[in-house]
């Protein structure tokens, strides 16, 4: 047995024997090794690097760990290893899985970030009384003493919701840079640029009181007549006979000849065709001394020559009155009763109906004695009166009566067509509320009273469909009533005051205001308004 096994033995070593010199050495991988972590205090979602030696540079052979949570990978090279702390507030050891070779490093501390950063602005170019968003990263919204800041001045924060940030751009801002303080922190954001709405225009020429203005079918505003001064100092009354004009598009005001007579307290409006009807008025006489003289003459002129189309005589005076063009083409004259009457033919009532295709005035139904007049969108002529209120028909020439499905909430002055369906109504006098009438419901709606006290009104514009914009005249004041809201809000306000006598005139969209009379002089001055759209 033994001589078998020691054959087979022999067998083998002369099969398997090999010389030293052809042995083969297999590699091995060296293991890799963590020398140090910076930093090991770090907040969430920082980066920290671990340093060290032989690890293999494909981040698909790479794992780390903060005990057992994994941790984001961002770059792989043979000394170092760039990685993300969790989003979680923990201390943990570091370990690192290489090659499939796990080292052990440090113990790493992860911690609430504080600090907060403006992410973004809503917008860079704002206007006056804008609302701004920021935007802040890390911001606690249970805590309230944030301050923002544009430029140098401190800017009241109106709500702080999540991340968000919402203050509204003050009357009195310049331009400057958005930054947010909290606890002696201050970061900063983009420059805000601030621009006004109010955009100051050309003064016009002559020292008058223009009568009321009205737009031409080209965009331009027309207005004729009116009283002139001897001096800008209210010198002696003279009524003008003079044809005005501005155009918007070219920041110019025009004068297009004179009319056949002076007029003052007379109507006109645009034809259908484009031309302009002027009617009735009075006069002081060529020397301006008075005493006032009816006139009884109507002239149409040409919109762009100037040129009188035709003229002629009125059935009756017509003096402080109401006049529009109707859809149809006709002409509707409407003079109501005044309480306050100066003389008998103002306080006598008439409704004619002028038409332009035998330039003859008719009488029709009178039976409407006073109230307000407006104009809807539609073409629809409304008188206001205490008890109803009536539409003119065209049609049948007659005023169909209707009565109000509820009181109506007060005494206004100013009626202003707010659509085809909705009257906005404001008093005389600001310390009373305003009114929303709605025609198809005959209902009235109460509106609050403005914020501020206005002695004069220059004028009540609609800025869309929930919104109506008031300008006041004693003073730069204005306000906007936001009907969702139910409030009046501070607007932007005017350069200057545009006391008695300035007017208020939409424009392409925009709002026109100019002239006006103070104790001692007029006011030559003209703005206009760019809503926010």
């Amino acid at each position: 047995m033994k001589s078998r096994h020691g054959l087979l033995l022999l067998f083998l070593l002369n099969i398997f024997g090999c010389k030293n010199d052809e042995l083969v050495t297999i590699p091995t991988q060296p293991v890799p090794e963590i020398i140090s972590v910076s930093p090991l205090t770090m907040m969430q979602n920082a980066r920290f690097t671990v340093t060290g030696k032989n690890f293999d540079t494909s981040i698909t052979h790479t794992e780390a760990f903060l005990d057992s949570v994994p941790l984001p990978l961002i770059s792989v090279s043979p000394t170092t290893i760039v990685a993300a702390a969790p989003d979680s507030v923990m201390s943990g050891r570091l370990s690192v899985k290489n090659n499939g070779h796990r080292v052990l490093g440090p113990v790493l501390t992860v911690i609430r970030d504080t600090t907060f950063e403006i992410i973004s602005v809503s917008r860079t170019n704002a206007y006056l009384l804008d609302t701004i968003l920021l935007t802040v990263a890390r911001i606690d919204p249970v805590k309230k003493n944030y301050t923002v800041f544009l430029g140098s001045k401190q800017v009241p924060i109106d709500s702080i919701y999540g991340s968000t940030v919402k203050f509204t751009i003050p009357i009195d801002a310049v331009s400057g840079t958005v930054s947010l303080t909290f606890n002696g922190i201050t970061v900063t954001g983009p420059t805000i640029t601030v621009a006004r709405r109010w955009k100051v225009l050309k003064e016009y020429s002559l020292p008058f009181i223009p009568s009321r203005p009205i737009i031409m079918p080209d965009g331009s505003i027309f207005f004729c007549g009116g009283i002139v001064y001897t001096s800008a100092f209210l010198g002696k009354p003279v009524v003008s006979d003079g044809i005005y004009g501005y155009s918007a598009e070219n920041d110019q005001w025009l004068s297009g000849g004179t009319m056949l007579e002076r007029r003052t307290s007379h109507g006109y409006t645009v034809l259908k065709d484009g031309n302009i009807l002027i009617v009735g008025g009075q006069n002081l006489g060529e020397t301006g001394t008075g005493p006032y003289i009816s006139s009884k003459t109507f002239e149409i002129r040409n919109a762009a020559t100037g040129a009188v189309v035709r003229s002629g005589p009125l059935n009756r005076p017509w003096v402080n009155f109401f006049i529009a063009t109707l859809p149809g083409g006709k002409v509707l004259l409407i003079k109501l009763r005044y309480t306050n009457a100066s003389s008998d033919v103002d306080s006598i009532p008439a409704c004619e109906i002028f038409d332009p295709g035998t330039y003859t005035f008719r009488s029709v139904d009178s039976s409407i004695t006073s109230g307000n007049v407006v104009q809807s969108t539609d073409g629809t002529v409304i008188v206001f009166g205490n008890d109803g209120f009536a539409a003119f028909d065209e049609n049948s020439e007659h005023w169909s009566k209707i009565g109000y499905s509820n009181p109506r909430p007060g005494m206004f002055e100013y009626f202003i067509p707010w659509d085809n369906d909705r009257v906005f109504t404001f008093p005389g006098n600001s310390s009373e509320p305003s009114g929303i009438f709605t025609i198809s419901t005959r209902q009235w709606k109460r509106v609050n009273r403005t914020n501020e006290q206005y002695g004069i009104i220059t004028g009540i514009l609609p800025l869309s469909s929930s919104s109506v914009m008031m300008i006041g005249g004693d003073g730069s004041r204005s306000e906007i009533y936001d009907d969702a809201a139910g409030i009046w809000r501070t607007a932007e306000p005017t350069y200057y005051g545009y006391p008695d006598a300035a007017w208020a005139i939409e424009v392409d969209g925009k709002f026109l205001v100019f002239g006006g009379e103070y104790i001692n002089g007029l006011s030559k001055k003209c703005e206009i308004y760019t809503p926010a759209r």
